[in-house]
């Protein structure tokens, strides 16, 4: 029926956050020939345990060129070590992108290109030791979504080793140095991680519409933030502050 359907929108919602009874095989077909009709789609939401999500993203190859919404995750409590991939061959360019626990690159092609257009949500929580970005290249990338509103960014664990933690130093260090940059529209910005990563990448960034600041500090019972601090003082429109010392979920 779907494919003789007239050509009208088609939104692909599908939320078993608490793992009720996951995906059916009825369901899975049904979702994976919704996804064949690819310049119909406008929405994908998908937050399902790993296994059904692994098969139903890898159905996801091709061009969706009126996709404006993606957002694929598992549910929270359910991860997996090296992170999930999106298929090369996928290609959109959504205003809206939120990925949970997957080893998606900053230099992603799929990412350069929608910066191309008016990305102004993007999300990216829980991302694995394997896709860890240095602040630097997080910066550069972020010069080039001008339009970026909604700013959240998580990983799933502190710094993972010795070579991680004196990178980070060592753009500490040459904070003097780095160009910053404006988000002239962020109005939300949400960060998971270490101290050390947040004050490598605050002083070289303006916010002059932050009205949403959220912060999470992983497992650190001491740490120093005076960049931070500063961020915090220079706000003109906060509305709204959280901020967390150990291991809450950023929403």
């Amino acid at each position: 029926m779907l494919a003789h359907s007239p050509p009208l929108p088609i939104i692909i919602d599908y939320i078993d956050q608490h793992q009720h009874h996951g995906v059916t095989a009825d369901e899975e077909a049904g979702i994976t020939l919704a996804l064949q009709q690819r310049d119909r789609v406008r929405r994908i939401r998908f937050v399902i345990p790993v296994p059904e999500l692994q098969r139903l993203i890898m159905a996801m190859d091709g061009e969706f060129p009126r996709l404006e919404h993606l957002y694929i995750g598992p549910p929270t409590n359910h991860t997996t070590l090296t992170g999930l991939v999106l298929p090369e061959t996928f290609q959109a360019h959504p205003r809206h992108f939120i990925l949970t626990n997957f080893a998606f690159p900053l230099g992603s092609p799929l990412l350069i290109n929608t910066t191309a257009g008016s990305l102004v949500t993007l999300v990216l929580q829980r991302i694995p030791p394997s896709a860890y970005f240095r602040p630097n290249n997080l910066l550069q990338r972020l010069s080039l979504i001008p339009h970026l509103e909604i700013f959240i960014f998580g990983f799933d664990s502190p710094v993972h080793n010795r070579d991680v933690e004196r990178q980070l130093l060592r753009e500490l260090d040459m904070s003097h140095i780095m160009t910053p940059i404006t988000l002239p529209n962020l109005r939300w910005l949400g960060f998971k991680g270490a101290s050390d990563y947040l004050e490598a990448v605050l002083p070289h960034i303006t916010t002059p519409l932050l009205e949403r600041f959220e912060i999470s500090l992983l497992n650190q019972l001491i740490f120093s933030i005076p960049h931070l601090l500063q961020f915090i003082d220079d706000a003109q429109n906060f509305n709204k502050l959280q901020f967390w010392p150990c291991y809450p979920h950023i929403p």
